[in-house]
């Protein structure tokens, strides 16, 4: 299908397979904890790093994703259709379940890096079929995702598509959900970020 090539080629294919070769390479090394970091290392600083691997050197933890402080109008991908679809699917109640940093156990690295899988990486998919621990930390971190080149469509049918073929791909799972579940948080909030301009809706007119 479109979609499908897509995935497997796209802009966020390729950051995928980034991820997926460092987290390989954790699994061979056997580290204790793998930190995965956006490219543009935004989260490259001791704090950050410290509240990403603190639940999983210390609390036995698998998978530990962020929730970043944004805007009003950033991340409506994320809010309108990624995160509400994975709660009432899989019953996770993750705010970012496709981040721009995160961090894994040494099992779920493996874990990862045994799978077969191409296109997205989704973080969430190695605890859906086996059991894990899995949390959330306040991030004092602030991507600015280059949008140039990038178009709404082909966004919307790498990201949602890729999302749709895990929801089929994982359908003898989330059949069996019923309700969801808080994942255990650390840190504090931060402030939300206060918007930079006013937002122009003519275009999306």
């Amino acid at each position: 299908s479109l979609a499908g090539r897509e995935n497997e080629s796209g802009p966020y294919a390729q950051i995928s397979a980034a991820q997926r070769g460092v987290l390989a390479l954790a699994a061979e090394l056997n580290a204790a904890a793998c930190l995965v970091l956006n490219a543009d290392l935004a989260a490259l600083h001791g704090e950050a790093v410290q509240s990403l691997s603190y639940p999983i050197l210390e609390k036995q933890c698998d998978l530990i994703t962020p929730i970043y402080s944004s805007r009003r109008h950033e991340g409506l991908l994320n809010t309108g259709i990624l995160a509400p679809l994975i709660r009432a699917l899989y019953g996770k109640r993750l705010q970012y379940p496709l981040p721009f940093d995160f961090a894994v156990s040494a099992r779920y690295s493996a874990r990862i890096a045994g799978s077969k899988a191409g296109g997205i990486l989704w973080p969430l998919d190695a605890a859906i079929p086996e059991p894990a621990q899995i949390g959330q930390v306040h991030l004092n971190t602030h991507h600015d995702p280059a949008a140039e080149g990038l178009e709404l469509t082909a966004v919307l049918s790498q990201i949602v598509g890729s999302l749709f073929l895990q929801v089929e791909q994982y359908a003898p799972y989330w059949q069996r959900t019923r309700g969801s579940q808080p994942t255990a948080v650390w840190g504090e909030p931060e402030a939300a970020l206060a918007d930079s301009e006013a937002v122009d809706v003519r275009p999306m007119v």
